[in-house]
């Protein structure tokens, strides 16, 4: 069993115990909010290939790993990460229905100002330069492709101007919403033809009806917003109170939003946050770092460096670190841990956490769990301590350090040269006492991305957003 499915099962339990007494309590959620996050996809047992946005680099060790029965390990955990703040580079359609159900507040404009303000916005934060390329279609009772998908200022040019010259048609059905879809699906680049760009459908819908037998035959939207999907593409939904939500299940999960009239005076706002997610995503929004320790591993209160823990769920202890970047030397987690006696009595080798995990979450995609290592410890009882001799002579033999530490540069831009720093290591002669010896700190260096660690951890990778 996976330590994600042993965390699932615990929670399990717990829920059906409060539903059993009465405590549980049900509460409607909201069918979107503006600002729910993307649902994370579920961990795998094997990894996923694809490198992580940032360039993290982690390790995580506890000391001693030889402890007697009854006795304290401190646990060092360590994670760097540097951003390159570039602006993504995507190709992306527009989808506005533009059917008498936009026609809303005075002079029937207010909703149709709002999309424009936003729209404009997002366009004018587009990075051309990097290959982007965009275009925008209208629909209701059929669509219409006002500006061809197209790169270059020129169509930054094209698509300002035609969002200030859209009109309002006096048609009450929607039935092009399908069609308009699965055409600017079409239009869009396949992954093979760009890989390194993001394809995108922003689709804002009004509300009118699909109303059979007016016009073309409908093509239906949730099927055309499954092919989009299953193609590869982002297909953002914005839905008017009046569409009903319908653009819920047709958008990618976690990226529909809901304005909070039909005049959609936050339809601005909402742009500003899609653009945000769309076009620096590879930014990084905050770092969780939580370790759940096993049954009888008590956590020393105090011991926390920079902080004791910010929150603890079911045992499990959980540090919330802000985004952005990390500190010039990394970000450093320190904590104790006390094993009791009679849960771990002597003369075993065993791991002290269930698991620990390193979530990076980003400004948008779903977050990225890292597996940290776990490593075992030898716990031996008073008097036995030969009884580690064994595994520590095959498990803990000491590392010779470089004859000459190399330069390095530090994510501050100075160079530097690695201190030597005294670690406990054991003597391989099987005395089991700790000798001294010297070992340097690792420095991410600015001349190439870090590799990351994955000695003992693993990696997920969702398939979203990891470019």
């Amino acid at each position: 069993m996976s330590h994600f499915v042993m965390r699932l099962a615990v929670l399990s339990l717990l829920v059906a115990v409060l539903a059993a007494v009465g405590v549980a309590a049900t509460a409607a959620a909201p069918v979107s909010a503006p600002d729910a996050p993307a649902v994370p996809l579920q961990p795998t047992e094997e990894p996923r290939e694809g490198p992580i946005p940032c360039d993290p680099v982690w390790d995580r060790t506890i000391e001693p790993r030889i402890v007697e029965e009854g006795g304290r390990v401190t646990v060092k955990s360590t994670y760097y990460f540097k951003c390159s703040g570039e602006t993504r580079k995507i190709n992306y359609f527009i989808l506005l229905e533009n059917s008498n159900a936009l026609r809303q507040g005075r002079g029937g404009m207010v909703a149709l100002d709002n999309f424009e303000d936003g729209a404009r916005d997002f366009v004018n934060q587009v990075d051309y330069a990097n290959g982007s390329q965009g275009g925008l279609m209208l629909y209701a009772s059929v669509n219409q492709i006002r500006v061809p998908l197209g790169g270059g200022e020129q169509n930054r040019k094209n698509m300002l101007e035609a969002l200030g010259n859209i009109s309002i048609k006096p048609i009450d059905n929607a039935n092009g919403a399908g069609a308009a879809i699965r055409d600017a699906t079409g239009l869009l680049p396949t992954q093979e033809d760009d890989p390194d760009a993001t394809n995108v459908l922003i689709i804002i819908d009004a509300g009118a009806e699909e109303v059979p037998g007016e016009g073309p035959p409908i093509i239906n939207r949730a099927t055309a917003c499954n092919a989009a999907r299953q193609s590869g593409v982002l297909v953002v939904g914005i839905g008017f109170p009046a569409s009903g939500n319908r653009l819920l299940t047709c958008a990618t999960r976690g990226w529909y939003w809901r304005t909070n009239t039909n005049e959609a005076t936050d339809l601005p706002d909402i742009f500003d946050e899609i653009t945000e997610a769309i076009l620096r995503g590879r930014e990084m929004k905050q770092v969780n770092y939580s370790d759940w320790p096993h049954p009888g591993v008590n956590y020393v209160d105090g011991s926390g460096y920079p902080r004791d823990y910010d929150y603890e769920v079911i045992g499990e202890y959980t540090w919330e670190f802000p985004g952005k970047q990390a500190p010039p030397t990394g970000q450093q987690i320190e904590y104790a841990f006390d094993l009791d006696r009679v849960t771990f009595p002597g003369n075993q080798i065993t791991e002290v956490s269930i698991d620990s995990t390193l979530s990076f979450n980003f400004t948008a995609g779903d977050p990225i769990p890292i597996l940290m290592p776990n490593p075992e410890v030898c716990i031996y009882r008073p008097g036995y301590q030969q009884f580690c001799d064994d595994w520590a002579a095959r498990y803990l033999t000491p590392t010779a350090p470089p004859e000459t530490p190399s330069a390095t540069i530090t994510p501050g831009g100075a160079t530097e040269t690695p201190t030597a720093t005294p670690t406990s290591t054991i003597d391989p002669s099987g005395s089991g006492t700790p000798t001294p010896t010297e070992t340097t700190e690792p420095t991410p260096t600015a001349t190439e991305a870090p590799t990351q660690n994955t000695g003992g951890s693993e990696l997920y990778v969702p398939a979203a957003y990891n470019k």
